[in-house]
């Protein structure tokens, strides 16, 4: 599973090359691996049931490689001390300038936390939903809700 998803990542990340859109390299793949972490959480009692392993490989193998939080953690790092990296390469690029850089850094940690935060809770919330479209509520004769 995490095979999966460090090629989800990596083909995520190329998103950024043509997108106008993006904060940082990995903005879609924190989003993406959060948003379908939240959407398991849901699931977690009966898959754990039928197999602990199913769930620690979908939610630690496929998520967890997905959403690689130390590539967006190195790239706040880069950012800040002003360097860009190419593979193995690092170079200084002096870009931007000191002030820049801190608003730039600070946008990326704040964006880096906030979405991921935010695509969890919508999974969470869609998956919800999508149970209760499969599972009706129904009431008994007194007016309680069965299952």
């Amino acid at each position: 599973a995490s095979y999966m998803g460090s090629i989800i990542r990596l083909y995520l990340k190329r998103l950024n090359e043509w997108s106008a859109w993006s904060l940082f390299p990995s903005f879609y793949t924190q989003i993406v691996g959060s948003f379908m972490l939240g959407f398991a959480m849901k699931f977690k009692e009966p898959v754990e049931r039928r197999s602990k392993i199913l769930y620690v490989a979908y939610a630690t193998g496929l998520c967890g490689s997905i959403t690689s939080f130390s590539s967006w953690n190195n790239e706040a790092v880069a950012v800040l001390l002003n360097v860009t990296q190419q593979g193995a390469f690092i170079s200084y690029t002096p870009v931007l300038s000191g002030a820049a850089r801190v608003v730039n850094w600070l946008t990326i940690l704040i964006m880096g936390f906030a979405m991921p935060i935010s695509s969890l809770q919508f999974g969470h919330a869609l998956a919800t939903y999508f149970a209760e479209l499969a599972l009706p509520r129904t009431r008994n004769r007194g007016g309680g809700e069965l299952r």
